[in-house]
C-alpha cells in the first residue's frame, strides 16, 4: 500500500485530539457514575426510611392492639364475675 500523507495527518490527528476526549469521556464517566452512585444510596436510605417507618407503625398498632384486648377482656371478666357474685347472692339468699 503506497504511503499517503493525507491518511498519517489524518491518525496522527485523531491521535492527539483523542487523548483529551477519552479523558473528558472519562471524566464525564466518573461524574455520571457518581451521580448515579448518589442517587442510589439517597434512594435506599428512602427505602430503608420507610421500611422502619412501616415496620415501626405496626408494632405500634399491634401494641395498641393487645393493650385493647387487656382492657376488653378485664371488662369481661369484672362483668362475669359481679353477674356471678349476683346470681351466687340470688341463689343463695
Amino acid at each position: 500500500m503506497p504511503f499517503s500523507p493525507t491518511i498519517c495527518w489524518c491518525q496522527a490527528q485523531y491521535t492527539q485530539e483523542s487523548v483529551p476526549n477519552r479523558q473528558r469521556a472519562t471524566e464525564s464517566l466518573i461524574t455520571n457514575l457518581k451521580a448515579r452512585n448518589m442517587q442510589l444510596t439517597l434512594i435506599a436510605l428512602v427505602y430503608t426510611g420507610v421500611f422502619f417507618y412501616i415496620i415501626i407503625a405496626t408494632a405500634n398498632t399491634v401494641k395498641t392492639t393487645f393493650e385493647r384486648l387487656k382492657l376488653v377482656s378485664k371488662d369481661m371478666r369484672n362483668l362475669i364475675e359481679s353477674r356471678g357474685r349476683h346470681l351466687t347472692r340470688k341463689a343463695f339468699g
